[in-house]
């Protein structure tokens, strides 16, 4: 039975694991290859070389495992092993490099895309046999190296799923704070009374419903959050008016019974005290997913709805190369915003955009790429004290400067 499970998970190994490690190892090589030689492809180009390496991989594949059959079905027939070795290694090459004329490079590529199963193969078995040899009485050494093969690869896919879900959340964010537009702005700058402040608030609508802004709608995308006193909640209103320089939304704390009005009446609506603030009386979950949302909270929970001057702090996060790709199109062939096109290929071609997120015993420390529309592009590395909740930026690298062509 132990000896069937054995050869069973030798089977994974030789059938799953090498094709899977060569399969992403030729994805980073083909990454590489392009970010030398083509600078970026996207769209139908991107999806052809997709097929393309698809369609190769399940080739060499199949090739493989023609070679691991025949190789276990001759066991103890050294020359004839040597001959099958010197065959499969040489004559997929060579069909290879008569059959495509691409040149020396995409031919090299080839090679090593194909020799990598064989390496990795020999690599494996040199491995049981070296523990097999010095640990006789361990009969499951395989199981065990396996073992530990599977716990860091569940490792490694924890990592890609929170990943996926910071990337969803604050795609999700952005998407809700893009649809919130003013139906008309010129009213905003007709007044700064009380009256006109609560109006501003309301002329705060959906483009997709036309329903105004809700507060409490937008307070459910942070699912993890929470007022730390149970008696008070959010809540919102809208700076903006003729004596401002721009307009953005405010988000606040206050008491359930307490009304907008009282607030702004006794403290104006230019800014809100620290016993209003709402980044001094927030909790969230203790997990990366609870920080992340406090931190986008804290820095871009009222990014949106912006009104004349308040547009030079407009700013995102990079979510991905797709993201990144959209704003560098925008910014070489737009007019009111111009870059060193050099510097922003390399940004595209050098940089993983995706959020890196990491727990410590006191804090988390969360780090992305942050585009500011009308300053440059920056790696943001931010620091969340896991027991008061503070946020601090302890890094702020700027990669890219953005000039504006124009003023407002």
């Amino acid at each position: 039975m132990k000896k069937n499970i054995i050869n069973f998970l030798k089977v994974l190994a030789y059938g799953l694991l090498i094709p899977l490690i060569v399969f992403l190892l030729a994805n980073l090589a083909v990454e590489m290859f392009f970010r030398y030689y083509w600078g970026y492809i996207h769209g139908f180009t991107s999806l052809l070389l997709g097929f393309e390496i698809l369609a190769l991989f399940i080739l060499l594949t199949i090739v493989y495992y023609i070679f691991c059959t025949i190789f276990f079905l001759t066991r103890g027939k050294t020359k004839f092993r040597k001959y099958l070795i010197a065959a499969f290694l040489i004559i997929p090459i060579l069909l290879n490099g008569f059959t495509y004329d691409y040149g020396i490079d995409i031919a090299i590529c080839f090679a090593l895309f194909h020799l990598t199963f064989y390496i990795l193969f020999f690599a494996l078995r040199f491995l049981f046999q070296r523990f097999r040899l010095k640990h006789k009485k361990l009969q499951n050494t395989s199981f065990i190296f396996l073992m530990i093969l599977m716990l860091c690869s569940c490792g490694q896919r924890t990592g890609q799923d929170l990943t996926e879900q910071a990337v969803e959340f604050i795609d999700e964010i952005a998407e809700y704070q893009k649809d919130i537009k003013f139906i008309n702005e010129r009213e905003i700058t007709s007044g700064t009374t009380l009256d006109m402040v609560i109006r501003q608030t309301d002329m705060m609508k959906s483009k997709t419903s036309g329903s105004t802004f809700d507060i409490n709608s937008y307070m459910q995308l942070y699912s993890l959050i929470r007022v730390q006193d149970t008696n008070k909640v959010f809540d919102c209103f809208y700076n903006g008016g003729r004596y401002s320089s721009g307009g953005h939304p405010i988000i606040f704390v206050k008491g359930k019974e307490q009304k907008i009005k009282e607030i702004i009446e006794e403290y104006g609506h230019a800014s809100i005290p620290k016993e209003y603030d709402f980044r001094n009386q927030i909790t969230t979950e203790d997990s990366p997913m609870g920080y992340l949302q406090l931190l986008y909270l804290h820095e871009f929970g009222e990014s949106f709805a912006l009104y004349w001057h308040e547009y030079y702090y407009e700013k995102y996060v990079i979510i991905s190369k797709t993201h990144m790709r959209e704003m560098a199109d925008y910014l070489k062939d737009g007019d009111f915003f111009s870059c060193n096109k050099l510097v922003l290929l390399r940004l595209l071609n050098n940089n993983k955009f995706e959020p890196k997120i990491k727990l410590t015993n006191d804090y988390c420390i969360i780090e992305w790429i942050e585009i500011h529309t009308h300053s440059g592009i920056y790696r943001c590395k931010y620091k969340i004290n896991r027991k008061d909740f503070s946020v601090k930026k302890i890094s702020n690298q700027r990669l890219l400067k953005i000039r504006i062509n124009f003023c407002y």
